[in-house]
Order: structure tokens, then C-alpha cells, then sequence
């Protein structure tokens, strides 16, 4: 049993290791796309309504008409 769970962690940890090592390889070769999605993603349009839930799980509606 122990034997059977410290194999499956060392596959979880590899694995996730392995993961995230792809994920640099992205971002260092490609840099203008990271610009244009930060561009992209200054760029609003108002009014903005955003829809949360309060405490006692009704729907709560706020509206901006204008950001500061």
C-alpha cells in the first residue's frame, strides 16, 4: 500500500514538473503575443455589470458607468 502511494506521488510530482517546464518554453518565444493580449485586455467597454451572490446566495447586479 505505501509502496503503491509513494509511486503514484512521484508520478503526480514528475508529471506536474514536467508540466510546467512547457510553459516557459512558450513564453520566451513568442513575447509580441503576450503584448498584444495585454493590449487587448485594457481595452474595456462601459457600462460594465458585473453579477455576484451575497451571503445568502441571492444575486447581487452592480453597474459601472465609468472607471476612475
Amino acid at each position: 500500500m505505501k509502496k503503491t502511494l509513494s509511486i503514484l506521488l512521484v508520478t503526480v510530482a514528475t508529471l506536474s514538473l514536467a508540466a510546467c517546464g512547457n510553459a516557459s518554453k512558450e513564453t520566451a518565444t513568442a513575447p509580441a503575443t503576450t503584448e498584444a493580449s495585454q493590449k487587448a485586455n485594457t481595452e474595456t467597454s462601459y457600462p460594465v455589470t458585473i453579477k455576484t451572490y451575497d451571503a445568502k446566495g441571492n444575486e447581487v447586479e452592480q453597474v459601472f458607468a465609468k472607471g476612475t
